[in-house]
C-alpha cells in the first residue's frame, strides 16, 4: 500500500471514489491470501500425517488428525490477519492529501507506520528467538538425559529374553542346571567379560506385589510390606554395571547358602531398613514363603534411574530360591552387540531346545528407546523454531526494502552529495541491526519466562541458561545479516541521478 500511493492519487484525482479504491486493494490481497491460506491448509493437512506417522506411540495420546474443525479454525485466524494486514494500510493508503499527485513509486513512511511495521518485526524476532532458545534447551535436555548417571552402564550389553518354546510357565527340576551351563557357554565367547541372568525385563521395573517382612537386626520390630522380588544368576551387578553402595554383590556359592542371602536397592533399605541412618547390611529380609528363617542382607544396589516410572523397593535373591522359566540373559560384551546376540541365539539352540529366545536387543538402544518421547518434542521445536527464523528473516528483508525504496531520494541525495558507500551501507543496516537487538532481547526475556512453564509441557526437564539464549541470539543475528544483504546491495549500487529524477 505504501508504494503504490502514487498510482492511488492518481487514480483520485481522475475520479476514483475511495470505496473502489478501498475494494480494488482489498480484492488483491484477498485473492493472495486465499491462495496462500488454500496451499498452507494443504501442506498442513499432509504434513500432520506425515507427523502423526513419524510420532513414536505414547502412552495415552490421542491420534492426531486434520478435522474439519482444524481447518476451519485456522481460515478465522488467516481472516483475521487478513483484515489486521489490509484494513488499515488500505485505509491509510487511500487517504485523500491535498496537493498534486506524489511522483515517486513509493511514499516515505509516517511516524506512526514507521514505529507500527517496526514493533510489529520486533514482535517477530522476539517469536524466533523464543522459539531458537526452547529449541536449544531442548536439544541440550535431551543430550543431558541421553549423558545423565541412570544407575548401570548399558553399552555393550545385550539383554536376550529366553523362555520354554512350549509356552510352559513352570521350570522343571533340570531348568537352573541348563541355565548355568548356558551361561558358561556364554562367558567363553570370545570378548564377552560378564554374563547374568535375571527375572523379569532388564530395562521395566518389575511390579512391587511381592509379601516381605523385614527387620533392622536380629531383635529388630518386625515390619510387612510389598516389594518386587527379582531372582537373579551369575554376576548381576557386574554384567549391568550396577553399583554396590553398600556391602557386596551376590556371588557363586550364596545360592548353596541356608537361608541364601539377598541384595536390596537403595528405595527397599530407605523404606524398610532405615538406611542410610542404619546399614543395609544389619536388615534381615523374608520373602512370601519364608518361614521362619531369615535371610541376611549382603549388599545395597545403586536405584536405577531409566525414564517413566523410577525403580520400586526391590529385593535381589539368588534364582535357585524360585526358579524362573522366563528369563533375561546378560551378556557384557567389549565386542558388537549384534554379533554377541546372535551368538548367544546359536549356544542356546545347541544346548537345550526346548527354549527359545523371544527377543535379543543391546540395552543402550532400549534406553534411547525409551528417550524417543523426549527427541521427538525436540526435534518439534527444531522444527518451529526453523520456521519462525525464516519467518523472521522474510519479514526483516521485506521492511528494510520497502524502507530502502521508501528513502530512494535521501539515498540519492547523499550520493551525489559525496557520502561513500560505506555511510549507505551503515545508513541501511543499523535500522535492521536495532530492531533485531530489540527483538532479541523482548524475546530473553519471553524465552527466560517460559521455559517453566514449557516443562510442564514437555517430557523433559528445561533449565534457562544463558548459553542457550546466547546461541538463539547468534543464530538471529546471522539470520539479519543475510536478510539485509539484499536491501544494503541495492542501496549500496543506487545510481544518484536515476533515483533524483523519478523522485
Amino acid at each position: 500500500a505504501g508504494g503504490r500511493r502514487a498510482e492511488i492519487d492518481l487514480r483520485s484525482a481522475v475520479g476514483a471514489e475511495r470505496i473502489h479504491l478501498l475494494g480494488a486493494l482489498g480484492s488483491e490481497t484477498v485473492l493472495l491470501a486465499i491462495a496462500g491460506s488454500g496451499a498452507g491448509l494443504l501442506c498442513a493437512s499432509w504434513l500432520v500425517r506425515a507427523v502423526s506417522g513419524a510420532a513414536p506411540p505414547l502412552v495415552g495420546s490421542a491420534p492426531v488428525r486434520a478435522t474439519p474443525t482444524l481447518f476451519a479454525v485456522n481460515a478465522g485466524l488467516a481472516l483475521a490477519a487478513l483484515l489486521c494486514c489490509t484494513v488499515v494500510p488500505a485505509a491509510r493508503a487511500t487517504r485523500s492529501t491535498p496537493g498534486p499527485p506524489r511522483r515517486g513509486g513509493t511514499t516515505p513512511p509516517s511516524r506512526m507506520g514507521g514505529l507500527l511495521s517496526s514493533g510489529l518485526l520486533s514482535a517477530q524476532v522476539a517469536l524466533a528467538t523464543t522459539l531458537a532458545a526452547g529449541a536449544v534447551l531442548a536439544a541440550r535436555a535431551v543430550s543431558d538425559l541421553r549423558a545423565a548417571d541412570l544407575g548401570m552402564e548399558p553399552d555393550g550389553v545385550v539383554a536376550i529374553e529366553v523362555a520354554p518354546a512350549r509356552g510352559s510357565t513352570r521350570p522343571d527340576p533340570t531348568h537352573v542346571d541348563r541355565l548355568s551351563a548356558y551361561l558358561a557357554r556364554l562367558h567363553e565367547m570370545p570378548g564377552v567379560t560378564a554374563v547374568a541372568a535375571a527375572s523379569g525385563p532388564a530395562l521395566a521395573p518389575e511390579p512391587a506385589d511381592a509379601l516381605v517382612r523385614t527387620r533392622t537386626g536380629p531383635g529388630g520390630p518386625v515390619t510387612r510390606g510389598l516389594a518386587s522380588a527379582r531372582f537373579v544368576q551369575g554376576a548381576y551387578a557386574y554384567a549391568l554395571g550396577r553399583r554396590v553402595v553398600e556391602g557386596r554383590a551376590l556371588r557363586a556359592g550364596d545360592e548353596s547358602a541356608t537361608p541364601a542371602p539377598v541384595m536390596v536397592n537403595e528405595t527397599f533399605a530407605r523404606a524398610y531398613l532405615g538406611y542410610p541412618r542404619r546399614s543395609g547390611l544389619e536388615g534381615r529380609v523374608a520373602l512370601d514363603g519364608d518361614r521362619p528363617a531369615w535371610r541376611r542382607v549382603v549388599g545395597v544396589l545403586e536405584d536405577l534411574r531409566l525414564p517413566g516410572a523410577p525403580e520400586p523397593p526391590t529385593v535381589f535373591a539368588p534364582h535357585s530360591v524360585r526358579p524362573v522359566a522366563a528369563m533375561t540373559v546378560l551378556v557384557q560384551t567389549e565386542g558388537d552387540p549384534d554379533v554377541a546376540a546372535a551368538g548367544a541365539r546359536g549356544i542356546l539352540a545347541s544346548l537345550d531346545a526346548s527354549t527359545a529366545v523371544r527377543r535379543a536387543e543391546s540395552l543402550r538402544e532400549g534406553v534411547d528407546a525409551d528417550f524417543v518421547a523426549e527427541r521427538f518434542a525436540a526435534s518439534l521445536l527444531l522444527t518451529f523454531a526453523g520456521l519462525a527464523l525464516g519467518l523472521s528473516a522474510v519479514g526483516l528483508y521485506a521492511v528494510l526494502a520497502w524502507r530502502v525504496r521508501a528513502g530512494r531520494r535521501e539515498t540519492g541525495l547523499r550520493l551525489a552529495l559525496g557520502a561513500a558507500p560505506d555511510d549507505v551501507r551503515r545508513l541501511v543496516t543499523l535500522p535492521g541491526l536495532r530492531l533485531t537487538l530489540a527483538g532479541i532481547a523482548a524475546g530473553g526475556l519471553a524465552s527466560a519466562w517460559l521455559a517453566g512453564w514449557a516443562e510442564r509441557l514437555l517430557p523433559m526437564p528445561l533449565r534457562p541458561e544463558p548459553g542457550a539464549f546466547a546461541m538463539a541470539a547468534a543464530l538471529l543475528l546471522v539470520v539479519a545479516r543475510l536478510a539485509v544483504w539484499v536491501p544494503v546491495r541495492r542501496a549500496v549500487r543506487l545510481d544518484p541521478v536515476t533515483a533524483l529524477r523519478d523522485e
